[in-house]
């Protein structure tokens, strides 16, 4: 899913963009070949834990919603 379409679903779900989350979270995107490998970076236990570092409490839920959107199921 684009970071865009990411910052849709935030604002439905949330009432909030949270628009430099999803582009944080899928920064590595242009990076790679469109093989969704750049999620192995930030699309994982770490990645959730920095993007709270980074941006607050308040964004794990925006941050745990865009992994569900990616098809990422954490344990």
């Amino acid at each position: 899913m684009e970071s865009w379409k990411h910052c849709l679903r935030s604002m439905r779900m949330y009432g909030e963009s949270a628009e430099e989350v999803h582009y944080w979270l899928d920064q590595y995107w242009n990076m790679v070949d469109d093989d969704h490998s750049h999620r192995s970076i930030l699309h994982n236990h770490k990645g959730v834990e920095l993007g709270v570092l980074k941006f607050g409490e308040d964004a794990r839920k925006h941050i745990l919603l865009h992994l569900a959107d990616d098809g990422i199921k954490l344990k």
